[in-house]
């Protein structure tokens, strides 16, 4: 892990690997579309609760803004509640960040407390 960024050493050294996932899925999302919602990562199961907000706080480093828009939800457990749509204002900015943040992704073991990425290596 030598010659990184310093954003890239500070997002290592306080997120698991759920939340860089996370982080990671938000972003494709919204290279795909140009927007991301909560709905894009739902689909997947974690292992740790409530994990989505710490990876949502990240998008405006990553050239997202939250809009003025919201949408329905689809996961049962937001009961149909409206729910904010990020648009992707730095296409360059996002795909520098999702593919640093892809090379360091590992493994985990289903089992154990997820360690952050920084404690792990």
């Amino acid at each position: 892990m030598t010659d990184q960024p310093s954003w890239l050493t500070g997002m290592l050294s306080k997120r698991t690997p759920d939340a860089v996932r996370i982080l990671c899925d938000y972003i494709e999302a919204g290279l795909r579309k140009g927007y991301c919602t909560a709905n894009d990562i739902r689909t997947r199961e974690f292992q740790e609760r409530n994990i989505i907000g710490g990876a949502t706080k990240c998008l405006p480093q990553v050239g997202f803004v939250k809009s003025d828009r919201y949408i329905k939800a689809t996961h049962q457990k937001a009961h149909g509640r409206m729910i904010a749509v990020w648009e992707l204002r730095d296409r360059g900015k996002a795909e520098s960040y999702v593919n640093a943040l892809r090379v360091h992704l590992t493994s985990i073991n289903p089992e154990r407390k997820q360690l952050t990425l920084w404690e792990a290596a």
